[in-house]
């Protein structure tokens, strides 16, 4: 069963305090002035209680509720709780430990058979595969040598994982180091305990935890977490890990490796580092088909190649609720790989999955160094999305690319403030705050490679979605970061285009705005860069406050628009108030330029413009300006 809109997604939106519904409230009806006079403001527009839109002192005339032409069945956006989500997302905090622990532990042993574990040795003697256990003191590994994951058979099968209940007390393990390890043994998966099945992990506190994946006999385990390899249908929860890095290859994560078809709630992960190769993230490595409520998340990550995600590397159909993120990832020329992608705040490559109540800290700073550089899907929540709703969620993580100079063939491409790339997305109360931008020194920058060539290397970058190709539905979406880029840059979208899977796509836009200054070359839009030829799009309700700036193409909602056959872009109740300024031809207040153009589509005689571009209602009062050269 689901929870209705009402007692589920109304609950959600009151736990997290958001300057957005305020924001939008201002924005999408403007100032409230009086009857014969000017907005509060004066100039931006304002609605008169005549119920016209005033600018800058005066009454234009034009009802803000629009006629019956402008009143267009938008699309409804939809959004419901699961039970488990719901009760996930209100489910108590956990009971603090601090002055109950022995008394907790010795309850436990007492009255529910619980086995007292008080020191190293005897943490490594867990005999029992589906015993319960507690702690009874605080476990240093400090002095202790010869250690090895927890597990119960020698080939690293899933049937022998722990499935049994281990309790911390609210007591912590620390000083766990991968110096230490027993070197004679061959270990599948890699942790405190090799994996876990079926078992629950409670009231645990981490410390000063050092796990490398070791290399053994030329081979390497395929997960490695702190607290285990692998979790399946098992349950975390109150754990905490602190002050500590953990090293593996593919599937590395904070806790685990590998998390499937299990439950975490009440996560604390402060101040840890993740290194390897790919599927890396601060919680895990990959998610599949699970749920994590409440949990923070504090990390860097060190990558030279490709899935790395704040929370999780990789993600298939998981419900991410009441998540806090701080991620610090960092790439210069001595851990880069030519290639290097889908890379996000919470989820580098999700399928399928949920985020509601999220929150992005930090940066993400690229400085390719080397000629051939690759770097694609890069979001500031999820790198590259396919069918995922995101609700109530705020980025502050900013994106920085450096092209730096004397280098060749660099390709960036599906960059976005929260999510790089897309097909099927649905966004709703979702705030940018913070830039993303590639910046280059223009006196070593190649025109003709980056910008004229047909297939431009640098292009999509977006302040809330880089490149869109399925579709999507945005409502009540904000941007305020400043969007920097070459090819196809929108204060909202870059650009669109069908994936190999689709032909028409649909963009639903209600109650969205930009106030970012968007700088690109060709194709700058305040709204979105390009529209493909398939694209039908529903914008209305937009507003764009940014100054937009360009070469060519350039549009206070659109850069370049070109509906193919068939393709309807409806544009109804929007403005532009920025400046839009090209330098050589091509600026619009609402659209820079609609028509086909052989050289951005070589499919030009295939799809000739015989779409539609309806427009209601809809005005620019910023200035435009033309200045060729």
């Amino acid at each position: 069963m689901e929870k209705s809109t009402n007692s589920g997604l109304v609950s959600i939106l009151s736990l997290g305090v958001s300057i957005l519904a305020v924001t939008l409230a201002f924005l999408v009806s403007g100032p409230q002035g009086t009857s014969g006079t000017n907005g509060q403001d004066g100039e931006s527009p304002s609605i008169g209680n005549n119920g016209n839109w005033w600018i800058d002192g005066e009454d234009t005339g034009i009802d803000a509720n629009g006629d019956a032409l402008s009143q267009r069945n938008i699309p409804e956006v939809q959004f419901d709780l699961s039970d488990e989500e719901f009760t996930a997302l209100n489910a108590p905090s956990p009971v603090s430990y601090a002055s109950l622990k022995n008394a907790y532990a010795q309850s436990l042993i007492l009255s529910q058979g619980f086995t007292g574990i008080a020191t190293a040795s005897e943490l490594m003697s867990i005999s029992n595969q589906e015993g319960k256990y507690v702690l009874t003191n605080d476990i240093s590994f400090e002095n202790y040598t010869g250690w090895s994951p927890i597990n119960f058979s020698d080939n690293g099968d899933y049937d022998f994982f722990f499935s049994g209940i281990f309790d911390g007390a609210g007591f912590t393990i620390s000083n766990l180091d991968s110096d230490d390890l027993d070197l004679t043994a061959l270990y599948f998966h890699y942790g405190l305990f090799e994996g876990l099945n079926g078992a629950v992990v409670r009231h645990l506190q981490f410390d000063a935890i050092d796990i490398t994946a070791p290399e053994i006999d030329g081979r390497f385990p395929n997960n490695t977490g702190v607290l285990a390899g692998v979790s399946i249908e098992s349950t975390i929860y109150n754990v905490s890990l602190a002050n500590s890095d953990v090293s593996g290859f593919d599937y590395a994560g904070g806790l685990f490796g590998i998390f499937s078809e299990s439950l975490a709630s009440y996560i604390d992960i402060d101040q840890i580092s993740i290194t390897g190769s790919s599927h890396l993230g601060g919680f895990a490595g990959f998610t599949g088909t699970s749920m994590l409520s409440h949990v923070n998340v504090n990390v860097d990550i060190v990558s030279n190649l490709s899935f790395i995600g704040g929370i999780t590397g990789s993600s298939f159909e998981t419900s991410y609720l009441n998540i806090e993120v701080i991620l610090s990832i960092v790439a210069t020329e001595s851990i880069l790989a030519d290639d290097q992608g889908s890379m996000g705040g919470v989820i580098g490559s999700a399928d399928g999955d949920r985020l509601v109540n999220v929150f992005t800290y930090g940066s993400m700073t690229f400085e390719p160094m080397v000629d051939g550089y690759v770097l694609y899907d890069i979001g500031g929540m999820i790198g590259d999305g396919v069918n995922v709703t995101l609700v109530n969620v705020e980025n502050y993580i900013d994106i920085s690319i450096h092209m730096g100079s004397e280098f060749n063939a660099l390709i960036f491409k599906s960059i976005g403030g929260i999510i790089g790339s897309t097909g099927f997305a649905t966004l709703i109360n979702a705030v940018n705050f913070e830039d993303v931008s590639i910046t280059y020194i223009e006196e070593d920058f190649d025109f003709d490679y980056y910008v004229n060539n047909s297939d431009a290397p640098i292009e999509y970058l977006g302040g809330i979605i880089g490149y869109v190709y399925g579709s999507v539905n945005l409502k009540q979406v904000v941007n305020f970061g400043d969007v920097k880029g070459v090819v196809e840059v929108g204060g909202i979208i870059g650009s669109t285009g069908s994936g190999p899977n689709y032909f028409n796509q649909m963009l639903v836009i209600d109650e969205v705005a930009n106030f970012g200054e968007v700088i690109g070359i060709v194709l700058v839009g305040g709204l979105i860069g390009v529209s493909d030829v398939l694209t039908n799009m529903i914008v209305a309700n937009f507003m764009n406050h940014g100054d937009i700036l360009g070469n060519e193409y350039v549009g206070g909602i659109i850069g370049f628009a070109t509906p193919a056959f068939n393709i309807k872009i409806e544009i109804f109740n929007s403005y532009n108030v920025g400046e839009i300024s090209a330098i050589s031809f091509a600026a619009g207040g609402l659209i820079g330029a609609s028509y086909p153009n052989d050289v951005l589509y070589d499919q030009f005689f295939l799809f000739p413009i015989l779409g539609e571009i309806f427009i209601h209602n809809s005005y620019n009062i910023g200035l435009v300006s033309v200045d060729s050269v």
